[in-house]
C-alpha cells in the first residue's frame, strides 16, 4: 500500500535527510549517508510500523 510513499531518514552523525521510497527501504538494509556514515535500516521495525498503519487505515475506512 505504501511502496512508493517516501519518508525522510535522518542521519544520526550530520542530520543530513535522505528521501527514501518505503519500498526500497524494505528491501535494503543499509545506504552511506554523503558524510560517509552507514545508516542502517531496521526492517524488522520498519515493517512492523507499516504493517500498523496499514492495519489502522484498514479500520478507520470500515
Amino acid at each position: 500500500m505504501f511502496e512508493n510513499e517516501t519518508v525522510d531518514v535522518p542521519c544520526s552523525k550530520c542530520g543530513a535527510k535522505h528521501s527514501k521510497k518505503i519500498g526500497w527501504l524494505k528491501s535494503t538494509n543499509q545506504f552511506t549517508c554523503s558524510c560517509g556514515t552507514i545508516i542502517k535500516v531496521e526492517s524488522k521495525d520498519l515493517h512492523d510500523k507499516i504493517a500498523t498503519i496499514e492495519r489502522n487505515i484498514k479500520k478507520f475506512f470500515k
